[in-house]
């Protein structure tokens, strides 16, 4: 299928790891002979002092290049005027500026896929009545938008005018269906694996191989260092549930990287945990193979990658008891613990690292979450709405 994939969430060069799963996902397809054009607007801000409240890693990443050729597909981002604190009418001008946008591609689009929700369903709006359109949920697009009543009503009219959307987790297309007021109508379109990447392996040549001379159980926190991901309490839950033997390490960067040094710094086991900056797939896979149990402590979570990764390559999973998680981990249920209870998670962390369970296991949990199978689903997805667009 010739498909434009409209997004807000894709790497760029000022932040190459931001979206990555969305860029794996569409890279899958490509290779599968889709033609796929990939439309990420960018947002272009007033002068001083407005820029200062869009952030710094915005604003660099708003001068990304507005054409990047990959090895297979392109990336375009024209770019459109955003005021922040208006979310309503940025998200207008977004979906203006994408729509153009597409209506000038040659060949057209059999199908749009808005992949992450908002704001680029706002685009439906703009464009042809007879171009399908799928909005694609991954996360808080679905489940924290919908909190503000205005928002909500938006995203209510984007997909009553889509009629088709997906979601990579169970709960977010039960969301969907919610919002779009019908009843069993979106599918689920998880992400998948790379397996070939992500697998079991020997932990010994994973330490050896990354320079770890230590034989200390590590437990491994992988994520951006924000709010919504509790690096903080990653690391009081790690205090909670470990003894002095054992040593964290946070790959991952963010605004609260500061907070947390602060409070490593703090801490009397200071010299065992450490922050890494992100890396790229192979390397996080020989983190996944030395490390001894990954950690997610975050308050809410879509289908978190990570999580997927960490499980193929068979090592424990202790997460909170988001959705997304949940779903995934739902036939080891004793290495769920609570959101935001530290004394809960630090018992989970405990038992995965004394309890040890062979890797089969664990990568049992996602064997049918090869790209094959994800790619399968999503076509699937986009086969439907170009037929009902058809009637």
């Amino acid at each position: 299928m010739h498909t434009a994939v409209l997004t807000s969430l894709f790497p760029t060069p000022a932040r190459p790891y931001h979206g990555i799963f969305v860029k794996h996902r569409w890279h899958a397809m490509a290779k599968r002979d889709h033609d796929i054009k990939i439309i990420q607007p960018l947002p272009r801000t007033p002068p001083a002092p407005f820029d200062l409240l869009l952030g710094g890693e915005r604003v660099m990443e708003s001068r990304a290049p507005r054409k990047e050729d990959r090895n297979d597909f392109t990336v375009y981002r024209p770019s459109y005027f955003h005021i922040p604190r208006k979310p309503v009418t940025n998200a207008q001008r977004f979906g203006k500026v994408a729509a153009r946008f597409i209506h000038k591609l040659n060949p057209r689009p059999d199908i749009v896929v808005c992949d992450y929700a908002w704001p680029a369903a706002k685009t439906i709006q703009f464009l042809c009545e007879d171009i399908p359109v799928v909005v694609h949920g991954r996360g808080s697009d679905v489940t924290q938008i919908p909190r503000y009543p205005f928002l909500r009503r938006e995203l209510q009219e984007c997909l009553a005018s889509s009629g088709n959307w997906c979601g990579v987790s169970q709960n977010l297309v039960d969301r969907l269906d919610e919002l779009g007021n019908i009843p069993n109508r979106g599918m689920l379109t998880p992400n998948g694996v790379d397996m070939s990447i992500f697998h079991p392996g020997d932990q010994s040549l994973a330490r050896k191989t990354l320079g770890i001379s230590s034989d200390r159980p590590i437990v491994l926190v992988v994520g951006h260092l924000i709010g919504r991901k509790r690096p903080l309490l990653a690391l009081e839950s790690f205090l909670e549930g470990t003894d002095r033997d054992a040593q964290l390490v946070f790959i991952g960067q963010g605004r609260m990287e500061n907070k947390l040094r602060d409070k490593i710094s703090q801490s009397l086991l200071r010299d065992r945990i450490f922050i890494l900056n992100e890396i790229e797939q192979e390397r996080l896979a020989l983190w996944y193979r030395a490390a001894d149990v990954l950690l997610i402590t975050s308050s809410r979570e879509g289908r978190p990658n990570v999580v997927l990764e960490a499980l193929a390559s068979g090592l424990p999973v202790v997460a909170t008891k988001t959705y997304g998680s949940a779903e995934i981990l739902k036939n080891l249920p004793e290495f769920l613990a609570p959101i935001g209870d530290r004394h809960g998670i630090g018992r989970c962390l405990s038992l995965a690292l004394n309890k040890r369970l062979p890797s089969h296991v664990w990568s049992e949990q996602v064997t049918h979450l090869t790209w094959k199978n994800a790619c399968d689903k999503l076509e699937g997805m986009m086969q439907v709405a170009i037929d009902r667009n058809r009637r």
